[in-house]
């Protein structure tokens, strides 16, 4: 018939003048508005007879049918991955495809789906009609708003075999388990590195990059990841959400609460290969590693971080001042160490007279301990002596 033919030729143009009035999303041929519409109710009227999963569209449920079948005739060739029906396997096929014929008109992202391209607009859109009945977060599309929801539940139903370790949603527990394999199967070109999950390569690689395009209102700092702007923002808060449940000791990012936890445990599952000691940190075990290297970075110094502080030595800039007497120093730690004078607290006691400092005293040298007198007035004379000149050395320095 004439009329199929004319409906058919819309699926050829580029007119869509079928607009649905919810999300602005536009229809050659006005079925499929109609269609699209129960994709905004919540009524779903299809039902599966096997498994009494219901559906929006019958489409949506002619397609899940499928599963329940033993059929699988369509394979892909380069994955061996096989699909129930055909239009599976041809959308699956765009996957291994570099072709990416769907543009965006503002940022110029391509992409291999036209779903996908749907999606990436509602990124330039301001609109945020999910909203989180709970905490009032919104979200401009749905399924964040889904993913979002189950931080609000108590039910970890994924769990890992391998550490116990629990998850809200099955894609996640499945991305934790690469953290187990050896498997490194993504590699950056730059620097040989490799990674267990793709999503890690991605981010190491904008370490290789120049451009610093997350900016810091505050102090204009930037970041080449936007997630290391949003913890960079912990920063200037006052807000310390992270707890401690041993000491009550608050934290303003969760991994520094895991760091300090560590503290509390008597696990110390970092072993050094070279003289069996352990630690509780694997920074504390990196660290210590230096001590059998004879590696030096730089003159004198086998980590480079104790290069840049001996630096400052010989630099006349001193940005660190006092609030209370206005004296500078080169270094943060000499500044604390200097406010401590300002301050009434001595929590440093003598074990001897009760005596008490503001600053811990430098250790007694055993060959400072002189033989000809007994060891126990030994003790109490060189402590008092090295006790003498260390308050006169703290004096000269104010």
């Amino acid at each position: 018939m004439k009329s199929s033919l004319i409906r058919h030729l819309l699926i050829h143009s580029d007119q869509r003048k079928y607009k649905c009035d919810i999300c602005d999303r536009s229809f050659n041929v006005k079925s499929n508005l109609n269609d699209h519409f129960s994709s905004h109710s919540e009524q779903r009227k299809y039902k599966c007879d096997v498994c009494d999963k219901s559906f929006k569209g019958k489409c949506y449920l002619n397609k899940h049918i499928l599963r329940h079948s033993a059929q699988i005739k369509y394979k892909c060739e380069v994955c061996d991955k096989g699909f129930k029906g055909k239009d599976g396997l041809n959308k699956h096929l765009i996957i291994h495809s570099e072709q990416r014929k769907y543009k965006c008109g503002l940022c110029d992202k391509t992409f291999k789906l036209k779903s996908y391209l749907y999606t990436h607009l509602f990124i330039h859109s301001d609109q945020r009609k999910y909203k989180c009945d709970v905490c009032d977060k919104s979200f401009k599309e749905k399924h964040y708003l889904n993913k979002h929801l189950l931080i609000h539940s108590d039910k970890r139903k994924y769990k890992c075999d391998v550490c116990d370790r629990s998850f809200f949603r099955k894609g996640d527990l499945n991305r934790h388990l690469f953290t187990h394999s050896e498997q490194r199967k993504y590699k950056c070109d730059v620097c040989d590195k490799s990674f267990n999950v793709k999503s890690n390569l991605n981010r190491h690689l904008f370490t290789h990059s120049k451009q610093r395009k997350y900016k810091c209102d505050v102090c204009y700092k930037r970041f080449k990841v936007k997630s290391n702007l949003c913890s960079h923002l912990l920063i200037h808060s006052e807000q310390r959400n992270y707890i401690c449940y041993v000491c009550g000791n608050s934290f303003k990012m969760k991994q520094h609460l895991n760091s300090h936890l560590l503290i509390h445990s008597e696990q110390r599952k970092y072993k050094c290969d070279v003289c069996d000691k352990r630690f509780k940190m694997k920074q504390h075990l990196n660290k210590h590693l230096f001590i059998h290297s004879h590696q030096r970075q730089s003159k004198d110094f086998k980590e480079k971080g104790s290069l840049k502080k001996h630096f400052l030595v010989h630099s006349e800039q001193r940005k660190h001042k006092c609030d209370v007497c206005d004296k500078s120093f080169k270094t943060k730690s000499n500044l604390n160490s200097h406010l401590l004078y300002h301050s009434e607290q001595r929590k440093y006691k003598c074990d001897v007279c009760d005596k008490s400092f503001k600053e811990k005293p430098p250790p007694v040298h055993p060959t400072e301990i002189r033989t000809s007198i007994s060891p126990s007035s030994a003790v109490e004379l060189n402590t008092t002596s090295v006790l003498a000149n260390y308050a006169t050395e703290a004096g000269a320095t104010l």
